[in-house]
């Protein structure tokens, strides 16, 4: 009980440090994921760059997906030379938390979880520590990957056109540009300019 009480105190006050922009953007996102509907049809034609430095995502690194409107995903994962062709999907589990679920082939290998694919994975949607991007700005399918993410570190979508020797002005969010803490507005700006150093 004391613990729960906690937790309610913790959030409070962390949306009381929130900015009236930040809070206003956490509530976009949190209301794409009320129904499994409404998340699928935000999704199609979307990509996701995931990275969480409190989740297996540190492990794995920033990851970048594609979700086409026919079900198929395009995953850009680090050091991987070629794209991961999957399946995406949208769900509810008996609970009626929203699951977001993929399903990659049988010669696919998760480093992370030491699992082989060809069966769906399921997890809770959690987009406040993604971006959505409208579209496939980084142009995925099947075949090369644009370029090869070097690192485990995060990167954000603006890192990734730096790399592609793309304007980053030219991203475009489903919720709108994300008002970042400064302190990850400073990290973009200086891994901006080391990606500018090295990629051009």
């Amino acid at each position: 009980m004391r613990i729960a009480i906690l937790f309610a105190i913790l959030a409070v006050f962390l949306s009381a440090c929130l900015s009236p922009e930040e809070r206003a953007q956490d509530q976009k996102v949190l209301s794409l994921q009320q129904t499994p509907e409404i998340l699928k049809s935000t999704l199609a034609d979307g990509t996701v760059v995931s990275r969480d430095p409190n989740s297996f995502i540190e492990e794995h690194g920033t990851q970048v997906e594609y979700h086409a409107a026919d079900g198929r995903s395009f995953l850009w994962y680090p050091g991987n030379r070629s794209v991961v062709v999957g399946q995406w999907d949208v769900r509810a589990d008996q609970n009626g938390r929203i699951l977001l679920c993929y399903k990659y082939g049988n010669n696919t290998y998760n480093p992370v979880t030491q699992r082989r694919g060809g069966q769906w994975n399921c997890s809770r949607s959690d987009l406040q520590v993604s971006e959505l991007l409208i579209g496939n700005p980084f142009g995925l399918n099947a075949g090369p990957v644009p370029k090869i993410i070097p690192d485990r570190r995060p990167y954000y979508p603006e890192h990734i056109q730096i790399m592609l020797g793309r304007d980053p002005a030219t991203l475009r969010y489903v919720t709108g540009k994300p008002n970042r803490p400064r302190l990850a507005e400073n990290y973009v700006d200086r891994v901006s300019e080391e990606l500018s150093n090295a990629y051009n």
